[in-house]
């Protein structure tokens, strides 16, 4: 189970407890949340010959790219974990400079 106690404020909580939109948003925390794929998202990615990734740009605006290959050129590592065989295309790097970029600025 996912922790949802995150989500809201200390500041905020109280005001939530007495709104409609809270205890509609209690309903949704007694559902089953999983902090991963299941079973069944890794199979339905297994059998995937294309998807789409998307990244965001220095400048703030979103990169979206397909992906394709064969089915299973996706594989899931572990529940929280994709791979994928990165196929030439245009050689423009783009998606993957931006990955880059991000990375060195998480470890900074």
């Amino acid at each position: 189970m996912c922790d949802t106690q995150h989500q809201f404020s200390k500041k905020y909580e109280q005001k939530w407890r007495t709104n409609a939109r809270r205890r509609a948003y209690e309903r949704m925390e007694k559902q089953h949340v999983t902090c991963g794929l299941d079973a069944n998202e890794i199979t339905f990615i297994a059998d995937q010959d294309h998807f789409f990734m998307a990244s965001i740009g220095e400048n703030g605006y979103p990169y979206i790219q397909h992906r394709g290959g064969p089915p299973g050129f996706v594989k899931v590592l572990d529940p929280k974990t994709l791979a994928f065989v990165d196929f030439t295309g245009n050689k423009q790097y783009i998606s993957g400079s931006i990955l880059l970029r991000w990375k060195q600025k998480s470890e900074t």
